[in-house]
């Protein structure tokens, strides 16, 4: 279930579960990546980095370092 808040400071927060991350990726893999923007794109690789592997060995890469 997506959730997307905005708070009155215009911050926008949204959630994802792990499916939909999995499918927003694959959504943007059969895309054009050249008619893509830069923030779309910024996405992508964001969501690539935090989403769980799908392959057994695939480590998993989280922001700020840890695992």
């Amino acid at each position: 279930m997506q959730i997307i808040k905005v708070t009155d400071e215009g911050t926008a927060t949204v959630e994802l579960s792990l499916a939909e991350i999995r499918e927003v990726v694959a959504d943007l893999d059969a895309a054009d990546w050249g008619a893509l923007s830069l923030s779309t794109r910024a996405l992508y690789h964001y969501l690539d980095m935090v989403r769980p592997p799908t392959a057994a060995g695939r480590a998993g890469i989280f922001p700020g370092g840890g695992f």
